[in-house]
């Protein structure tokens, strides 16, 4: 099972991520997590050069070099999908909402994100979060905030495209569960397990169907 969990920065998807990784393992399950953008790898050092200069860069080469970051793992999430969970702090949805709302075309987007062959998650989670609550998390925090993180309207455009994407069930006609991530830490990791141990029954029943029929 493929878990997503997606939203602007400081909305806290990296903490719910590793809960959520932290409650399947002590369970026993083999979980793989991952994070995008991946600063490790060698496209990854190079959006955070661009985050953190001040360089232009066309809009297509950065949807590309942020689709790239994750087409990597291609092989490596679908093999970790086949033995167990596989839990992602944002992925292909999240490099549509941030560069559509720099100007690259929704429509376009989409078909290389479906084009990719990259898996589709079996659930997408969403933390929601103002443009204002994100830039204050983030300073609050002590980051040095990048380009993307001190634009507010950049935020707000991201936003509006998150929400498109979550209208249109984008990809695979899945259904966002959507979750207020002002509310506190422990209050949101209970509702997300909550949905996500739902999903998580169904695809072990569905396998388990699977098995019995060969």
């Amino acid at each position: 099972m493929i878990v997503c969990i997606e939203g602007v920065d400081g909305s806290g998807k990296s903490t719910q991520a590793e809960l959520l990784a932290t409650r399947f393992r002590s369970e026993g399950k083999n979980v793989l997590l991952l994070s995008y953008p991946d600063y490790e790898s060698d496209t990854g050092k190079k959006i955070k050069e661009y985050l953190h200069g001040t360089e232009p860069v066309e809009v297509k080469s950065l949807f590309k070099m942020y689709l790239d970051d994750i087409v990597k793992d291609e092989d490596k999430i679908k093999e970790a999908d086949k033995k167990g969970i596989v839990i992602l702090s944002r992925y292909y949805t999240s490099t549509i909402a941030y560069q559509c709302a720099q100007g690259y075309n929704y429509s376009e987007a989409k078909r290389k994100v479906l084009n990719s062959g990259l898996p589709v998650p079996d659930m997408m989670v969403y933390l929601g979060v103002s443009a204002q609550e994100s830039m204050y998390r983030k300073m609050k925090g002590g980051f040095v905030l990048d380009r993307h993180e001190r634009n507010v309207f950049l935020i707000e455009d991201v936003l509006k495209v998150y929400r498109r994407e979550m209208e249109e069930e984008f990809p695979g006609n899945k259904k966002w569960i959507a979750i207020n991530g002002s509310r506190g830490i422990e209050e949101i990791q209970k509702q997300i397990w909550e949905e996500v141990s739902k999903v998580a029954a169904k695809s072990e029943s569905k396998a388990a169907g699977k098995k019995l029929r060969t």
